[in-house]
This record gives C-alpha cells, sequence and structure tokens, in this order.
C-alpha cells in the first residue's frame, strides 16, 4: 500500500470529485490525509487538508477543519520555507474567525491564537492590519464594542497590503457600523454606512445587506414606517437566488427572515425553509443567529407545510408543522446558546438581547 498510496489518493479524489455529499466527501478527504501521512508525504497532507477546510467551510462547520489546521500550523512552524506564506495566512485568518464562534474556544485561548497570527505576519514581512482586523473582530463576538471600535481605529491607521486590501476596507466600516448599533450610537452609523448604500458590487451585497442592517435596527426600536423603507430599498437590490453563501449572506437572511415576518411580507417560511437545511450542527454562532430568529417568526403558533430536510430534528414526514412546537424547539436551543456565548465572553448580552428580541 505504500507504494501505492499515491493512486489511492487519486481515486479518492476521484470520488469526491464524483459526489455532492460534502460530509461524504470530508470523510475521503481525511482518509486521503492519513494515506499521505502514514507515508509522510508532506505535499499531499497539506494539499488534502486545504481542500477539506474549504470543503468544511462550504457548509459552515469546523470539526475537521480545526485538527486538520492545527496539523498544517504545527508544520508551518518547523518548516515555514515549505509554504507559501500568504496562502497560509489567508487560511490562518480564516480559522480564527471560526474560532470567534465556537461557544467551546475561550477568550483565552482566542488571544493566544490571534497573537501567533500576529508574531507570524511580522516574521512574514506583513503589515498589522489583518491582525488588528481579527482583533476587532475577536471583541465584537465577545460584546466588547468600545475596544472593537479602537481597534478598528488602529486597522485604519496602518498600512493595507494583499491579507487586508479589496473587501475587507469594506469589512472595517461593517465592523465599525456593527459596532455603533450595538452601541445604541444610530446616528454616527448611519454616517458610516452611507457609503456603502451605493456599493454596487456583485448582487449588490454589500448595499443590500447595508439596508437590511439598518432596517433591523430601526425594527427593534419600534420605528416601523422607517424601517419598512430601509427593508424596501434592500429588498430592490437584493437577489436572493443568485448570492452565493457565506456567514454574512446567511446572518443578513436570517435576519430578513425575522423582518418580513414582522412586516408580513412574503418569503419569511421561504428563508426558513432554505436556512434551515444547513442543519443544526453548523458552527454555533450561525446556528444561535439563525434559531434566535426562527423562534420569534413562529412564537404565534398555528399549523403550517414546510419543506424541511429529514436529517434535522425537527422533521415530520407528513410536511405539517405545529409552529407552536417549532418556536419552543428554536427558543430552547437559542437561550442554550447564548448562556453559553454568556459564560465564555463573560457577560450578558446575548440572553439580553434575545429576551428583547422575543418580546418586541
Amino acid at each position: 500500500m505504500a507504494n501505492n498510496y499515491g493512486l489511492e489518493i487519486q481515486k479518492l479524489l476521484l470520488q469526491v470529485g464524483s459526489s455532492k455529499d460534502a460530509r461524504k466527501n470530508i470523510k475521503l478527504l481525511k482518509q486521503g490525509a492519513n494515506l499521505a501521512d502514514a507515508s509522510q508525504d508532506l505535499d499531499w497532507g497539506i494539499d488534502l487538508r486545504m481542500r477539506l477546510i474549504n470543503m468544511e467551510s462550504e457548509i459552515f462547520e469546523c470539526k475537521e477543519s480545526f485538527p486538520a489546521f492545527s496539523w498544517m500550523l504545527e508544520k508551518y512552524n518547523s518548516n515555514p520555507d515549505y509554504f507559501d506564506d500568504e496562502d497560509f495566512l489567508w487560511f490562518y485568518n480564516a480559522m480564527f474567525s471560526s474560532c470567534t464562534t465556537s461557544v467551546s474556544i475561550s477568550k483565552e485561548k482566542m488571544i493566544e491564537i490571534v497573537e501567533d497570527y500576529k508574531v507570524k505576519l511580522v516574521v512574514a514581512g506583513y503589515s498589522l492590519r489583518s491582525y488588528y482586523h481579527l482583533l476587532a473582530l475577536f471583541y465584537i463576538r465577545t460584546k466588547n464594542f468600545e475596544k472593537s471600535l479602537e481597534v478598528i481605529d488602529l486597522a485604519e491607521a496602518t498600512i493595507i497590503d494583499a491579507l487586508s486590501g479589496g473587501s475587507n476596507q469594506t469589512w472595517e466600516k461593517e465592523m465599525r457600523v456593527g459596532n455603533l448599533l450595538a452601541l445604541d450610537r444610530l446616528e454616527e452609523a448611519l454616517v458610516v454606512i452611507q457609503p456603502l448604500f451605493l456599493v454596487r458590487d456583485e448582487y449588490n451585497l454589500t448595499a443590500s445587506c447595508a439596508y437590511i442592517e439598518i432596517a433591523f435596527h430601526y425594527a427593534k426600536l419600534r420605528e416601523d414606517e422607517i424601517a419598512k423603507e430601509y427593508l424596501s430599498t434592500g429588498l430592490s437590490l437584493f437577489d436572493l437566488g443568485a448570492l452565493y453563501n457565506t456567514n454574512y449572506v446567511v446572518t443578513t437572511k436570517a435576519m430578513l427572515m425575522y423582518l418580513l415576518n414582522r412586516y408580513d411580507m412574503e418569503g419569511a417560511y421561504s428563508l426558513f425553509e432554505e436556512l434551515s437545511r444547513w442543519g443544526e450542527e453548523i458552527e454555533d454562532f450561525l446556528f444561535f443567529f439563525f434559531a434566535k430568529f426562527a423562534a420569534v417568526i413562529f412564537k404565534g403558533g398555528g399549523k403550517a407545510r414546510l419543506d424541511l430536510q429529514p436529517h434535522l430534528s425537527i422533521y415530520q414526514d407528513t410536511g405539517e408543522y405545529d409552529l407552536h412546537v417549532l418556536h419552543e424547539f428554536y427558543k430552547t436551543k437559542a437561550f442554550e446558546l447564548a448562556d453559553q456565548f454568556d459564560l465564555r465572553n463573560g457577560n450578558t448580552w446575548q440572553r439580553d438581547e434575545l429576551e428583547r428580541l422575543l418580546m418586541n
């Protein structure tokens, strides 16, 4: 087998290429990585793990990605010249972002990781701007919004490089807006977000998400007429069918699901059906974000026919659903995750926000 491991890996990759089952393919890639390790083939070990991480990110899970990247990090530390620094640091950047979505990774561990990323940036000759991006994200996810704003100021004063340019500059503005809205500094947020309303990128993603975010904030304030104006503009730009899936798009769609339901507009249940297909094993933060809005849209009870996937624990083969049951299921899940995030973060922000959302 040792002499034929390359052929065996190629056969596994052919299976991956002919299958649309991401979870099956992840297992095949892991099997291939184990074959490479057994033959001490670093090239294949790196290649297969990069494929695995990319594939798992497409289904918003990180079960196999964390150990895969830990292996890569160990090899990078011992063989830095073997890697392309920029490629590796992009993976590191993405994996840290995933760390912030997990209830099981402590604040202390996240800081340790992001500081290691900083060291590697410096050694590789990059600026600290992408480090500040990750640090700002850490403070957003742990609900220290003032500190996140301070770090964004540091980022904007730092040289742009290959790891921090392009769409990351838009992300800086989006993070600033998110912090300001969380601090109820609406007028400041509206000033910062104005340029985002004018962006016409692919599918008008930036502008439509910006309008929907502001609409949601006005809905929280019960300024419903203003909220509906922003929502209407956002919907006129939003191409639901064409949009590719990223964390940002999924969370925006969950927010949109809530707004459509609040204002008795069509599409809330269709969005629920779409988002529920990702399952209950996706990254903690994404499932929490989805679950809290799902709990709200079903709190009125009633019955509905829904097209849900058999792998969901709430699945009914009749297609008929008691919405009160769905409300209780997602409310329970949301509160469980809210409490776990609050325990990790050392505050009560997520539970407080969830309670306000359910009462609004």
